[in-house]
């Protein structure tokens, strides 16, 4: 993984008590701007859950779970 983007985190705060649809949200806005970490498994079992792409590149492979 590379080096957190302070800023971004700094300026991007999960909002308390998110829905599913703002934790993917801010999820997928994350990985646009920061590599600090992958997608979990939870998170990416909630972007299929609503048809939303997993953002590479930690799309694959699927979670053992998931297959």
């Amino acid at each position: 993984m590379s080096k957190i983007n302070r800023e971004w985190h700094q300026s991007h705060r999960m909002p308390e008590n998110p829905t599913e649809l703002q934790r993917i949200a801010w999820h997928a806005e994350h990985a646009r701007n920061c590599g600090c970490r992958g997608i979990d498994v939870g998170v990416a079992r909630l972007f299929r859950k609503h048809g939303v792409p997993v953002p590479a590149p930690f799309a694959d492979p699927p979670a053992p779970e998931d297959r």
